[in-house]
């Protein structure tokens, strides 16, 4: 009988570790951009990796950080223009 619950907890414990792998990997990725934004390392890009919600957010995190740059450059070129 306990033979037959630790294979009942093994095989649970299945899907949930193959879960929390695919998810790991993406998650970490998204936690590192965003640790680079932090330390204004704009030029950083998050690797598009895992299902497209992970995808669309890296993406959308990329595309931020690069508007953030175009806007200092901005604020940089008219601040040269007035001196």
């Amino acid at each position: 009988m306990a033979a037959a619950a630790a294979f009942t907890v093994i095989l649970a414990m299945v899907p949930v570790m193959y879960f929390i792998r695919r998810l790991r990997q993406p998650v970490a990725a998204l936690s590192a951009g965003a640790a680079a934004l932090q330390t204004e390392h704009y030029e950083h890009r998050i690797p598009e990796i895992g299902d497209y919600e992970f995808r669309d957010v890296a993406r959308r995190i990329d595309m931020m950080a690069a508007e953030v740059v175009q806007h200092w450059q901005r604020e940089i070129a008219e601040c040269d223009a007035l001196e």
